[in-house]
């Protein structure tokens, strides 16, 4: 149940949306038909004239004007006309209730689309069509990437052009030149055999025990983009470990203490990739004596 306008059937309110935040009377008392001493009531000067209005169906035009305002104050309605001024902002609430649920709901794919972005990125994992392909063979693949007129979150090419373009405008920053070039186009170069040289996990067996930042199955695939191979339980050559999986010795823990394999923290495997090198085992390796 709403609460009472405190000004009545004498409201001179002419935002829609208050009639359906505060109740209103929408019958018209006559001259001493009420005693009860409210200063709010209304008095019909014309009753034949509301009478004869009463009688006609109240189109939406005769009380609203820009969409939420109103044409007349409420005291100057008939009855007809604020019965059909609540039942429109009852409509236009709910009306606006379901606009504001699209948009968070829009704005909570956005947030998705962009932290899966954001994923890609960190994981090195953003990859443009066609891309897994050109890495798998051994020609030089040239994709020609172009800017869009709308930003599509989560795109590969896009990102790559946006990155590309801005690094070419920064250069000239500063200089005579800044204001006389515009990128158009941009060419995105894969060679299979120069991208070998930089997998840093090249002869590299992993495993993984416990959870992480991402899940083990993003982990393998950012692991065997940069070179490192699966292992199975039984062989591998370096084990990823989580502090409660390494604190209780996990079988794989166990297993790599046995055969003197280090057991390192997640850290290693980004810190490898950042670095274009595999580090010192010893910056990220478990102390097995504890």
């Amino acid at each position: 149940m709403l609460p009472p306008c405190k000004y009545g059937a004498s409201c001179y309110r002419k935002n829609l949306l208050h009639f359906a935040e505060y109740s209103h009377p929408t019958s018209i008392t006559k001259a001493g038909d009420s005693d009860s001493g409210n200063d709010t009531d209304v008095y019909s000067s014309d009753e034949d004239d509301k009478k004869k209005k009463s009688d006609k169906k109240v189109a939406v035009g005769d009380i609203l004007k820009r969409g939420m305002s109103l044409v007349k104050t409420y005291s100057q309605m008939t009855e007809d006309e604020r019965k059909e001024l609540i039942k429109k902002a009852f409509e236009a609430k709910q009306k606006l209730q379901k606009e504001l649920e699209e948009t968070k709901d829009e704005i909570k794919k956005k947030d998705q689309a962009l932290e899966k972005l954001q994923k890609q990125v960190n994981t090195g994992m953003l990859l443009v069509d066609g891309e897994k392909e050109a890495l798998e063979g051994k020609k030089t693949v040239y994709f020609p990437l172009s800017a869009e007129r709308d930003y599509k979150e989560g795109s590969a090419a896009q990102t790559h052009f946006r990155l590309a373009e801005s690094q070419f405008y920064r250069l000239l920053s500063g200089t005579s030149y800044s204001s006389q070039y515009r990128v158009d186009k941009v060419e995105y170069v894969i060679n299979p055999e120069l991208v070998k040289r930089f997998k840093v996990f090249s002869g590299y067996s992993f495993q993984f025990t416990g959870t992480f930042s991402f899940t083990q199955a993003e982990m393998m695939k950012l692991i065997k983009k940069h070179g490192g191979t699966q292992g199975t339980a039984a062989a591998f050559n370096i084990l990823v470990a989580s502090p409660d999986e390494f604190s209780i010795k996990t079988n794989k823990c166990c297993t790599a203490i046995k055969k003197g394999l280090p057991i390192v923290v997640e850290m290693y495997v980004y810190d490898a990739i950042l670095n274009k090198k595999a580090t010192k085992y010893s910056d990220y390796e478990y102390d097995k004596d504890s």
